[in-house]
Formats: C-alpha cells, structure tokens, sequence
C-alpha cells in the first residue's frame, strides 16, 4: 500500500487569511448579469444545446410544413412625360414620378380594382379582418426599372392571382390616367371657353367705363381720350395686381373642376364587365350547373324510353326546369342591380374625395387672394391721399389691365388644353403581367433560422429561470451576502485524471496549498478545544467527502499528530473507496457492540492517519445505531486515543442522522460547492444543524477554479 507522501498529493492555490475579500460592489442576488448567464450557460450547455437543438429542428420543420410559397407577378409601365392634363404648371420630374406612385397605390385605383369580376372572387381578398382594398394594398408593391420604365408587382399565393391583380391594377391606372387626359378635356376645354367670354365681356365693360372716364376729364375730346387711353403708364400697384391675377386664375379653375365634378354622371358597368361578372358570380354559376343538371337527366331519360312513353320524373323534372328558368333571370337582374350600384358608389366616393380635395385647395385660394387685396386697399389709400382725384382713372386703367392678363392667360389655358389632348400620354404600358412559373423564395429559410434560433434560446432561457428561482451558490460574495456562516476557507477543483492524460504538478499542487490553508486555520483554533471535527454539507455530491478525506491527510502530513478519520455515512460510504481499503467491519460493527472500534480501525494507511470505515449497514437504522450507548463510547474511545477526530458525515438534508454525528463534535464545517450547492438548501441546513445544538464553525467552499483564485487573491508564480 502506498504512503500518505505518495497518494496524498492533492492541489492547492495559497489564500489570504480565513475571511479576506477582495472588495467588490454588491450585486442584486436576483439580477440576470452577462456573468450569471454565462454560469448558467456552463452548468446547463450538456443538456440545454440537446434539447434547444431538437426545438430548433422542430420549429423549422413546423415554419416549413406551415409555409406556402409565394408568387410575384409584374407589369410594366412607362412614366415619362411631366405634362400635366389640367393646364396648371408642370411638376418636377421626381415629385411627379412619386405622385405616380402613390396614384397606383391609392384607394381610387385600388377600390376599382377590387370591384372588377375577375378580382373580387380571389381568395385572397377573403379577408374577414381587412377590406379588399386593404388586402390589395398589402400585395401591391412598385420597383424601379431605371430609364423611366416601372414595374406593378404583386405577390399572392396562387400564380394566377398574382397576374390577373396586377395586369387590372395597371389596366385601372392607365384607364384613370387616359380619363383625365382625354376623356374630360373636351369638358373642360368647353366649361374654360364659357369663362374667357365672360371675362371679355367684363373687360369690354371695364374700358367702356375708362373711356367716359377719361371723357369727362378732356371734355368729350375724343382723340385726346384715346391718346389718353394708350399713354397712361402702369401703375406702381402692377406687381401686386399681378399676384392677385394670378390667384384669379387658379380660382377659376379650381371653380370650374369643382362644377365638373359636380355635373359629372357615374359612370355605369361596361357591358362586357358586366356580363363577365353575372359569368362568374357564384350563386349564378350554382343555377346554372342546376339546370344543365336537369336538361342532361331529361334527356337521358328521353332515350331510356320509347317515343311516346310517359315518364313521371321527366314530367317533374321539365316542370321544375321551367319554374327555375325565370328565377335564375330575376336573379340576374337583381345581381346586376347590385353590381352597378356597387361600382357607382367606388366612383362616387373617388368623385367626393376629389371634390372634398378641390374645394379645400379653393379655400386655402381666396384666403391668400383677401391677404393680397387687404394689402392693396392699404397701398390705395396712401395713393388717394398724394394723388388727389385723378387716382380713380389711374386704378380704373389698372384694373382694366389687370383684366386683359387675365384673358390672356385663360386662352393660353384653353390652348395648352387644346395640344395636351392631342400629345402623347405621360404615362404608357410596356408589358403585361406573366403567370409566374416559380416562387419568390425557394424554401423560408429566414422564417425557418429565426424560429429555430428563438427556440435554440428556450431551453437556456428556463435553465436561466431556474437558476434564478433556485440560485446556486457561484462565489464567496454570495455566502457573505446571505451572513449564514463565515467562510473559513476556499477549496480547489479535486484533480480528476482525463483518460491517458497526466494531471499537471501545479493543478495538484493548488488543491493541496487550498487543503493546507484550510488545515492551517483549523490548527489555529484546536486550541479551543476543536478537537472532533465533522464535515457535513446540504446534499450529495457537494465535496464533503474529498475535504474530509485531504483535510484529515493533511494534518496527518504536516504534524506528528494522530487522526481518526471516520466514515459517518453508513447508507452511501464512500471513504473506503477514497483510501481504497476494505469497506467493512467497521462503523456499523462498532456501534452493534460485535467489535471494539481498536478492531476495525485501519492502521495500515499511515503512521498518523487511521480509517474507520462505515461497515455493512444492511437493513439497520443508523437513527436507532447511533442513539445507543455504543456511539458515546466511541467517541470517548476516539477522544482519549486521537489528537484530531475528522468525521465524514451523510448529507444533513437527506440523512438526519448527520444532526446527531455534528452534535457530538467540537466543531461542524459545513462544505458548499460552487455553482452546485443551493442558497435555499444551504439555510435549511444552517437552520437544522443550529436547532440539533451543532458547533457550526464555518462553511468550506470547494470547487473554485483556478483562475477564480487568481482574480480574487492574486497568486504565486507556480500557478
């Protein structure tokens, strides 16, 4: 068997004095930090990546099986041309594109859209939760082609809606834009000729009233009125009446659209859509399979029979077929009804919004105009004052000027009217759509990586619940924050051999200066009479055993002092596996009376350090063992023979028997292992230990890395 020297070599880091730490700022003990995620991450990645990974593959296998693959049709259009068919000034090439743009996009062109035979029964404006138009508008997009070419693209589930939407939405849009181009000049080129006659009769009315003006002044001379009349120089007010001119204008215009728009007529179904609609109309096409239905039995039956034969059913039949005829045609009438009233009222709420739009914009007009006019009242009445009288043929003459621009720049309306109608359209189709053959995207790859990385994410996301739930003990911090026990010492990892590899000299030199700092502090206070130590923790596998088994080593290696070390958990004992001795007679046999504890103890091991093993329990308590009077004399036994008794003791939470073994010591060191021992396992067996008259000295935290040692406490250069 091999010595202590030889089997004992365990790590160590050297620490500070029992109860230094570094200073650090106090942390919430529910916060999520990046660290706390990461020491969860660590202590649950084994099982978490598994589980997160099938979530993941599961929720890309439900984004695919759940996907329905989308279709894109496009048709193009060209929008070149910045001449605008009303007659007002032409807008900027970009400003007019984007008006464009939205024109396609908007509730005019759309609601026509929808009312269309060929639309209104795709399942795709089925939406209970939106209006067609609506669904329309979330399936309508438009691209830049470059060079003044652009593309109506529509996206829909089913191939052919996506072309038959956007070929009508570019059919509806060149319809509104032909309408307003053409259809309507005549109109207006009718209603703005109506206006200049007006204004010419009112400026015929003007200078006749300038020449008896100006009559009066020469006394009836009639060439001097009409030198006069011709060599009056304008006015200072010219530029501000010019401004006013120019907002008569635009009110004029404005007027007369706004009378347009109210004398308009609705514009009925087309024929051909109207019959394409009562074609396609579901309740229709219903009738009609009824009766073709009918008409196929009957004359089925008819060659069944010999002419002449008289067949109940083909009577009932032919009777039922007459009496549906009629009712299928007033079933046409009415749904025609409806349709025309239908499309009436989309063109009835495009009319009143353009109305609405005018008379805003004729509002806003006048409003200006009564600025410009308040301003020229006021300019007048400084002019009445310097000029005297002759002021009022002066303003008569600039108001009869004022009149003649305002003709003018009517009939040039009238004739940019005139050549308009007779140009090229702005806007002109390139291509219709074509039934695309496949879909925008082959697989829903984006959908499928974010579903499956939100599902990677749930497992850690319930570990990291847990963890906070039910927090583990991660650091000295959180045993100092909690003041259950002060911290007497800080344990290593215990070296563990991974397959061939050797552990590292200075791994196992940093367990046993850890081991000997510990040691050292308990040879510090065995002055006090600590001379039978029990070593317990809250659960299994928290290093309870590992520091009894090396702090017993230690002080055996380092004194010339005799130590007991004793199995105390009889139900799972582990210390003979530790020394790897024999597991019995021992404990158990003690506390029965079959042996004397000199009998079983094992000397062998080492000089300084003697086993008591745990035995055999078989189907004994250890409750009913150690109330006898054999556990006293074991103790005094151990007492009068041993300068240090280490008892290895079962878990407190789970084998109560440890209560009795920590009373009967000097001494109770409680281990807690990091990122496994629990802040609430460690109070209940703070609180048990306390209510069973246990001398607690202190908590021993086992487990700390290396590098924890060095962030806290610095380290030599071995390590």
């Amino acid at each position: 068997m091999n010595s202590p020297e030889q089997r004992g070599n365990e790590l160590a880091i050297p620490t500070q004095a029992p109860g230094y730490y570094r200073q650090q700022p106090p942390a919430s003990e529910s916060a999520v930090t990046p660290q706390f995620v990461l020491t969860v991450f660590r202590l649950w990645w084994l099982y978490a990546l598994p589980a997160g990974l099938l979530l993941a593959a599961a929720a890309a296998a439900g984004v695919w099986l759940l996907w329905t693959p989308t279709y894109e049709a496009q048709a193009t259009v060209w929008i070149f041309q910045k001449y605008n068919p009303l007659g007002t000034r032409a807008e900027p090439h970009r400003e007019f594109v984007q008006s464009q743009k939205a024109l396609i996009r908007s509730s005019s062109i759309l609601n026509v859209v929808s009312s269309r035979p060929e639309v209104s029964y795709l399942p795709e404006l089925k939406s209970g939760r939106r209006t067609p138009a609506e669904s329309l508008r979330s399936m309508i997009s438009i691209r830049d082609e470059g060079a003044d070419l652009y593309a109506i693209v529509c996206q829909a589930k089913d191939p052919n809606s996506a072309k038959i939407i956007a070929d009508e939405v570019l059919a509806s849009y060149l319809t509104m834009v032909q309408e307003f181009s053409d259809q309507r000049s005549g109109e207006r080129q009718a209603s703005l000729a109506t206006e200049i006659r007006k204004q010419e009769s009112d400026l015929a009315e003007l200078e006749a009233q300038l020449r008896g003006m100006l009559a009066e002044d020469v006394e009836f001379d009639t060439d001097m009125v009409d030198s006069k009349l011709a060599a009056i120089p304008v006015h200072p007010l010219s530029e501000l009446d010019r401004e006013i001119v120019n907002l008569d204008l635009q009110l004029v215009m404005i007027k007369r659209e706004i009378e347009l728009i109210e004398s308009g007529k609705l514009p009925t179904l087309a024929a051909e859509d109207l019959q394409k609609a009562l074609e396609l109309h579901p309740e229709l096409q219903l009738r009609r399979q009824d009766l073709d239905a009918m008409a196929a039995e009957i004359e089925q039956r008819k060659q069944l029979f010999q002419p002449g034969h008289r067949d109940e059913r083909t009577e009932e039949l032919q009777a039922e077929r007459k009496r549906l005829i009629p009712e299928l045609a007033k079933r046409e009438k009415e749904i025609e009804a409806e349709l025309t009233k239908k499309h009436q009222e989309v063109h009835q709420g495009q009319q009143d919004k353009r109305l609405e739009e005018q008379r805003k914009e004729l509002g806003d007009l006048e409003h200006r105009r009564q600025l410009l006019v308040k301003r020229r009242e006021e300019k007048l009445q400084k002019m009445v004052v310097s000029s005297g009288n002759k002021v009022k043929i002066e303003l008569k003459r600039q108001e009869l000027a004022c009149s003649q621009e305002l003709v003018l720049l009517l009939k040039k309306r009238l004739l940019d009217l005139e050549v308009g109608s007779r140009q090229v359209a702005h806007v002109r189709a390139d291509q219709t759509a074509k039934i695309p053959t496949f879909p925008v995207e082959a697989a829903p790859l984006k959908k499928m990586v974010m579903a499956g990385g939100a599902m990677m994410l749930v497992p850690f996301g319930i570990a990291v619940f847990w963890e906070v739930r039910h927090k583990r003990i991660s650091d000295a911090e959180d045993l100092k924050n909690r003041q259950l026990l002060p911290l007497i010492g800080e344990v290593a990892s215990f070296p563990r051999l991974l397959g061939r590899r050797k552990v590292s000299e200075r791994v196992i030199r940093h367990f046993e200066d850890t081991i000997d700092n510990l040691r050292t502090y308990i040879d510090l206070s065995s002055g006090s009479g600590q001379q039978v130590i029990a070593v317990c923790s809250s659960a299994s596998g928290e290093g309870k055993t590992t520091i009894s088994s090396q702090l017993a080593s230690s002080i055996a290696r380092t004194t010339n002092k005799r130590i007991l070390l004793i199995d105390g958990d009889m139900r799972l004992p582990d210390v003979h596996a530790t020394f790897q001795i024999e597991q019995g007679p021992g404990l158990v046999e003690v506390l029965t009376g079959e042996f004397h504890p000199s009998k079983v103890v094992v000397e062998e091991w080492s000089e300084g350090l003697h086993l008591l093993p745990a035995g055999q329990l078989g189907s004994q308590s250890p409750h009913r063992l150690l109330n006898g009077d054999h556990f006293e004399e074991l103790m005094t036994w151990a007492r009068e023979n041993y300068d240090f008794v280490v008892i290895d003791t079962p878990p407190v939470l789970t084998a109560m028997e440890s209560l009795k073994l920590a009373a009967a010591s000097d001494a109770t060191l409680l281990c807690v292992m990091r990122d496994v021992s629990r802040l609430e396992q460690v109070e209940a067996t703070c609180d048990r230990l306390r209510q069973a008259g246990a001398p607690l000295a202190g908590c021993v935290l086992s487990g700390v890395s290396r590098k924890r040692f060095s962030y806290r406490y610095g380290g030599y250069s071995y390590y």
